[in-house]
C-alpha cells in the first residue's frame, strides 16, 4: 500500500500506525506513486476537512508553537506569523495566493501533487478510526489506532478569529467553527477551493466526529 497524506492530516498518527502494522519493522520510505514499479500497490489518500486543518495549523504552530518554529506562512519564511490572529493569518494567505507565492509545507493544499493519480480509497481523517479498522481487516492484522498529536479544544465557545495568540494560550482554543465568520470563511475558501470541493464530494454516510 502507498499512503498519501499532508501535514496536519493525522500524519503523525498514520506513521505510528504504519510502523506498528509492518511486521518486519522496515522503515518507512518515500516513493513516487506514479512510478510504474508501484503499479500493483493500493493507493490510499487521507484527507481532512480543509477548514479544520487550517485551524489546527494555527493552533499548533502560531498559538502553541511547542514543537519547533514553523510560525511563518510562505515557503521562504519571509511572512512571519508571531502575534497574528487567525484572521490576520488568512489575510497573509490571501496575499500569497494573489501574488503566486508558495505556502510553507504545512499549508500547501492537500491535492497538490495528486494530479493524474487515481486512488483506490479515500479516507477522511475525521473518520480515521473507521478507515484504519477497514485496513486492519483487509490486511488481517489488529494494529490499534495510536492516540498521537491530538490537539485539545478547551476554550470558551465564542468567536475567536480576532483573538491574539497570547489570549488563546491563556484561555484555550475553542472548536474550529468559532474561528469562522463570513469573511474568514470566504478567505479560507479562496485559499483552498479545490480541497474544499473535493472534500465536500466525499460520501457522508457516516457522521463526522468534528475533530
Amino acid at each position: 500500500m502507498i499512503f498519501a497524506f499532508s501535514p496536519k492530516c493525522a500524519s503523525t498518527t498514520l506513521r505510528e500506525w504504519f510502523r506498528a502494522a509492518e511486521p518486519s519493522g522496515r522503515p518507512l520510505r518515500g516513493v513516487e506513486p506514479r512510478d510504474p514499479r508501484y503499479g500493483g500497490y493500493r493507493k490510499i489518500f487521507f484527507v481532512r476537512d480543509p477548514m479544520r486543518r487550517l485551524v489546527s495549523f494555527y493552533g499548533n504552530w502560531v498559538v502553541r508553537s511547542d514543537h519547533g518554529d514553523w510560525r511563518f506562512a510562505d515557503d521562504e519564511a519571509r511572512f512571519r506569523l508571531e502575534g497574528k490572529s487567525f484572521r490576520q493569518l488568512l489575510f497573509v494567505l490571501d496575499h500569497l495566493r494573489r501574488y503566486g507565492l508558495r505556502y510553507q509545507h504545512h499549508l500547501v493544499p492537500q491535492l497538490a501533487g495528486t494530479e493524474g493519480l487515481e486512488f483506490d480509497e479515500v479516507i477522511k481523517v475525521e473518520r480515521l478510526a473507521e478507515g484504519l479498522a477497514r485496513l486492519n481487516e483487509r490486511m488481517g492484522i489488529s494494529t490499534p489506532l495510536p492516540a498521537a498529536n491530538v490537539q485539545p479544544y478547551r476554550g470558551t465557545p465564542e468567536p475567536a478569529a480576532d483573538r491574539p495568540p497570547q489570549w488563546l494560550r491563556k484561555h484555550g482554543m475553542p472548536p474550529s467553527d468559532f474561528f469562522y465568520d463570513d469573511e474568514t470563511r470566504a478567505l479560507a475558501t479562496a485559499a483552498y477551493l479545490e480541497d474544499i470541493a473535493f472534500y465536500r464530494e466525499l460520501p457522508t454516510d457516516v457522521e463526522d466526529s468534528g475533530a
